[in-house]
């Protein structure tokens, strides 16, 4: 059994819209994580930097991007004019917006 649905082709209008939903779930995703996270640690702050959750965030991020960069790929070089261009810079967008607000991940300890 094949679970996996293949993806529409690089010239479909869904690309247009798929790169910020995956943008949007990843938000979702790790803001819900750390808040649960902070709310049941005691002092998760006193780890630093260098702790489980900041490492699952960035890996997380880092497949997020890792995902993004692909479809990107995907529609810049198999999509067909306009639809495939602006899709695959929707992509790159998500994938700016993506390491923009990843980047505290580097800095700043959770739940400060």
């Amino acid at each position: 059994m094949n679970f996996a649905k293949p993806l529409p082709p690089a010239d479909h209008p869904a690309h247009l819209v798929l790169g910020l939903v995956i943008w949007s779930v990843w938000f979702v995703g790790i803001y819900a994580g750390l808040s649960v996270y902070c709310s049941r640690a005691e002092d998760a702050s006193a780890a630093g930097i260098f702790n489980m959750l900041n490492i699952g965030l960035l890996i997380f991020t880092a497949i997020t991007c890792i995902k993004l960069t692909v479809l990107a790929m995907l529609c810049w070089r198999r999509g067909q004019g306009f639809i495939g261009k602006v899709s695959a810079s929707l992509y790159i967008a998500s994938i700016l917006a993506t390491l923009t607000i990843a980047g505290p991940i580097f800095f700043l300890p959770p739940c400060t």
